[in-house]
């Protein structure tokens, strides 16, 4: 089983409840936060960024496209989050509690700034792809030899020697 090198979107099929709902503004979600388990602000100007943490049971975060520059820390709160997708910014890091997000399966930081593999990445024990084509990235870390759940890491467009290649404990190649 590969990892693949090439940048996919895929997005994981999500499983809501009834009551669950999906928000395309985050003024409507904060008014019903035990139900948004969804929130997509793509291309938008985000004000007020932090209140993204009050929504306790968001699963889904989509902030592509929204020219951000930093994250909130408090981020790392939204504990049930799988699916974060952060790509089309201008990010060079992450806030430092992102491993705390034990849920997150799927982290999409595509056309980015990131020089390197951004802290915390290796601290999810669920991740089970991280995109992270078109940065700046020159070296693949041997943190994501170690994760289990890991199974696919996208890098192309980034300044990765060609003849780098990390295998996992299954062999699987990571670039």
């Amino acid at each position: 089983c590969h990892i693949l090198l090439m940048t996919l979107m895929i997005f994981p099929v999500l499983t809501p409840t009834a009551e669950a709902r999906t928000y395309d503004s985050l003024q409507l979600a904060l008014e019903s936060p035990e139900t948004a388990k969804a929130l997509k602000l793509n291309g938008t100007l985000i004000e007020g960024i932090e209140r993204i943490a009050e929504l306790k049971d968001l699963e889904v975060l989509q902030l592509r496209n929204c020219g951000l520059k930093a994250l909130p820390e408090n981020l790392s709160s939204l504990k049930k989050l799988r699916l974060l997708i952060l790509s089309g910014n201008q990010l060079k890091s992450l806030p430092e509690g992102l491993g705390q997000l034990q849920s997150l399966e799927y982290i999409y930081l595509e056309n980015n700034r990131f020089e390197k593999l951004p802290a915390g990445i290796s601290e999810l024990p669920s991740l089970k792809a991280i995109y992270l084509s078109g940065n700046q990235i020159a070296d693949v870390p041997e943190a994501l030899a170690g994760m289990p759940s890991l199974q696919l890491v996208t890098l192309g467009g980034n300044p990765i020697a060609k003849d780098r290649v990390l295998r996992n404990r299954t062999n699987r190649i990571l670039a």
